[in-house]
């Protein structure tokens, strides 16, 4: 290997290194720390942990999606660059000695370092379909969910929603005052085909407005359970990331 090719690996592990680490702790901080604090807050509603978590999750999911890719095309990258070094003469001979086997984690790392890399980039590509297959159809129910309970808060209804302890309607954003308006005719001026793409919309709103009620708290809690599955991935490859940078 080169000295600029070297060069290069080192950047990359450390890039690998430091990316891989940000995304674990953000996929880690909805389980660890945002479930205790919504579920945990009296003065919370059903409606109220519905919307924070809406937020939160726009939040991590806009910068999980950024960082992945960088992440997985560096290690990527670590993988085809890296180069395993030579078995040592000096092996010790195990006899089942736990001290024996932590000594040869280093030298195993060090005559592995293709095969981790790997390792790392199928881990972190198993997020996407982890996620798609899982989490998402939850997801998607609680987004449903939201913006069924926002329009029954535009048009004034008091219907309550499922939850732990039943909750009225929030006030509703203004993305959805204006579509209301728009379905209704308020807005004059406005071009016909804007108007006609309103009614559609506002169309589509009737059929929401008419699905029951699902448990938010319950998809709430299953979709925070099931993202730690993708939390172990993301921390398993920086694990092995840590160990090569520590052992190399």
């Amino acid at each position: 290997m080169s000295q600029d090719d070297d060069s290069l690996l080192s950047l990359l592990r450390f890039i690998s290194t430091l990316l891989g680490g940000i995304v674990t702790g953000v996929l880690l901080s909805g389980p660890v720390l945002a479930v205790p604090a919504l579920f945990s807050t009296p003065s919370l509603t059903p409606r109220s942990r519905l919307h924070a978590w809406s937020r939160l999750h726009a939040d991590t999911t806009s910068l999980a999606s950024s960082l992945l890719p960088i992440l997985t095309g560096s290690l990527a990258l670590c993988a085809l660059l890296a180069q395993s070094l030579p078995p040592r003469d000096d092996t010790p001979t195990l006899s089942g000695n736990i001290v024996e086997w932590l000594d040869l984690i280093p030298s195993l790392a060090s005559q592995n370092r293709r095969t981790l890399y790997t390792l790392c980039t199928i881990l972190t590509l198993a997020i996407r379909p982890y996620t798609f297959g899982l989490l998402t159809p939850r997801i998607e129910s609680l987004k449903t969910e939201e913006k069924r309970l926002i329009l029954l808060g535009v048009n004034g209804s008091e219907e309550r929603a499922l939850g732990r302890r039943g909750w009225r309607g929030a006030s509703p954003t203004r993305e959805w005052e204006e579509k209301v308006r728009l379905g209704a005719g308020e807005r004059e001026g406005e071009e016909s085909d804007e108007e006609d793409n309103a009614l559609e919309e506002l169309g589509d709103e009737t059929e929401l407005l008419r699905k029951e009620a699902v448990d938010t708290d319950s998809l709430i809690l299953q979709t925070f359970r099931l993202q730690l599955g993708t939390a172990f991935l993301a921390g398993s490859a920086f694990a092995l990331t840590v160990l090569e940078l520590v052992c190399v």
